[in-house]
């Protein structure tokens, strides 16, 4: 179905009128500077994709700004989780020798292999949280899925993953 002409110029005039606006909330919400133009956008991918939706009941701005703190907390929550994850890496290098690049090859290999055979759906739920370290509500929004759909498809591969893992570190005993 082609885009409806009349939602593309009301789109236009709503960023045009309210991006300024959008960037000052995400800016005062946390998101840092290198992050805002992408966190701007982030906020009219959403916005776009539920304009037909938008009744008008309230403010556009009150709108917008439910879906900038939104969109602000989980550009935090990403921001958190690199930062822990640059910390124990920087703690595992503190105390251990450097990682044989075999073993980094071997578990890729191990991981590319248990996707190719999980289930299509759980496997892209898995590859976007445990690969790509999406949260489950990025993930919810990004394959238009219910929150519980995708923590249930992520609890049943990560399962099926623990499985294949046990298995692999039995077989190579």
């Amino acid at each position: 179905m082609p885009p409806d002409p009349e939602n593309a110029r009301s789109f236009a005039h709503l960023f045009q009128q309210h991006a300024g606006f959008v960037w000052r909330v995400l800016r005062r919400l946390g998101v840092g500077d290198g992050e805002l133009e992408d966190a701007v956008q982030e906020v009219f991918i959403v916005v776009a994709s539920h304009l037909s939706e938008y009744d008008e009941r309230g403010a556009v701005r009150a709108w917008l700004f439910t879906i900038a703190r939104q969109v602000a907390s989980h550009f935090r929550r990403a921001r958190m989780r690199l930062a822990n994850k640059e910390q124990a890496l920087r703690a595992t290098a503190a105390t251990s020798q450097a990682p044989d690049p075999r073993d980094s090859i071997e578990a890729a290999s191990l991981v590319h292999a248990f996707l190719a055979k999980l289930d299509p759906e759980q496997a892209m739920v898995f590859y976007l949280s445990d690969v790509e370290g999406m949260s489950a509500p990025e993930i919810a929004v990004a394959l238009q899925l219910s929150l519980t759909t995708v923590h249930g498809r992520l609890r049943l591969a990560r399962k099926h993953f623990e499985a294949r893992v046990r298995a692999h570190e039995k077989a190579t005993r």
